[in-house]
């Protein structure tokens, strides 16, 4: 099976570090690999400004960086990197075990075995004016934009760590960084509350909500509603980032493989999901911890148990 363009033993759907660190422990086991990583590799990941907690880099690394890293190495023991969605998950119908894979191009491949690893999407407030404004003031990457808001006052809506370390970021460039969340305490590590609420450009709204971003044809403003006193009120913003959680990007095992409630992908200790040969690692069936290092883990953990069920068939 060393046609890629056609065939691999181990198929890995997704580039963050969990598809990065499976497809390195693939190929160093001697197995051919296909990663198919589109767009920007680990979409969340690399929206990371600052990494401060992955092993190995204690003065901090850039989420691009890592993820940029973690791909020249799945690619120098070997993994072919593909930029390109998979649309179609198939098992093969003649009982050989194997899959299909079928990509937005139209290009389809076999595999022996495949992993799981697309990971999660930005949750949105479910507003009809966030949709409206998306790319018009409102963002879900202060990393890609924040630069477009220099000395302008900008809301930042969450309160885990990905809301308070966008907050951060954004003080570096905003006039104003206004932390909206709807509870009185954050989710977020304490080390990164501290700085936040060092900060003297961050101004914490808490117990509150938002109603409507309100606009022309950019963002002008953001309503307010406080959850204890049902005021609303407007606060001048020209911009506005989501950071409220993620959602698994499952949906193209939906009705495939088992999933949870929540859409995470239902996977055991070995990574093992409902269907065999079909393994899952990373946020895509991580309900609890959505962490890099706990991804990458999970990676090669994916990849050793696909070599393990690769070589007994």
């Amino acid at each position: 099976m060393s046609n890629l363009e056609n065939m691999a033993d181990l198929a890995i759907i997704g580039g963050g570090p969990a598809g990065f660190t499976a497809a390195i422990y693939g190929c160093r086991a001697g197995l051919s690999v296909a990663v198919f990583s589109p767009q920007v590799p680990g979409s969340q990941l690399v929206k990371t400004n600052d990494i401060e907690n992955f092993p190995g880099f204690p003065e901090g690394i850039s989420g691009y960086e890592l993820l940029d890293k973690m791909q020249q190495q799945a690619e120098k023991f070997g993994a072919a990197i593909y930029d390109e969605s998979v649309i179609s998950l198939k098992l093969l119908p003649d009982n050989s075990g194997q899959f299909t894979l079928k990509t937005e191009t139209g290009r389809e491949f076999a595999a022996r075995s495949v992993i799981a690893a697309m990971g999660a999407a930005h949750r949105s407030l479910g507003l009809p004016s966030e949709k409206k404004f998306f790319g018009k003031g409102v963002s879900a990457c202060a990393v890609c934009d924040g630069f477009f808001f220099r000395n302008k006052d900008v809301a930042v809506i969450g309160g885990g760590d990905t809301a308070l370390g966008d907050a951060i970021y954004l003080s570096q460039f905003a006039s104003k960084v206004y932390l909206i969340h709807r509870r009185e305490e954050f989710r977020a590590a304490d080390s990164i509350v501290k700085k936040v609420r060092q900060n003297d450009k961050i101004c914490l709204v808490l117990n509150s909500v938002v109603q409507e971003i309100k606009g022309d044809k950019s963002v002008e403003a953001i309503a307010v509603k406080n959850v204890r006193t049902g005021e609303i009120s407007d606060i001048s913003v020209s911009g506005a980032f989501v950071a409220v959680g993620q959602q698994p990007a499952s949906e193209l095992l939906s009705g495939f493989a088992e999933l949870s409630p929540s859409g995470t992908v239902e996977a055991d200790s070995r990574c093992r999901t409902s269907v065999p040969g079909l393994f899952a690692a990373g946020d895509v069936a991580d309900p609890l911890y959505r962490q890099a290092v706990i991804a990458a883990a999970s990676g090669a953990k994916a990849a050793l148990e696909a070599y393990k069920f690769i070589k007994e068939r």
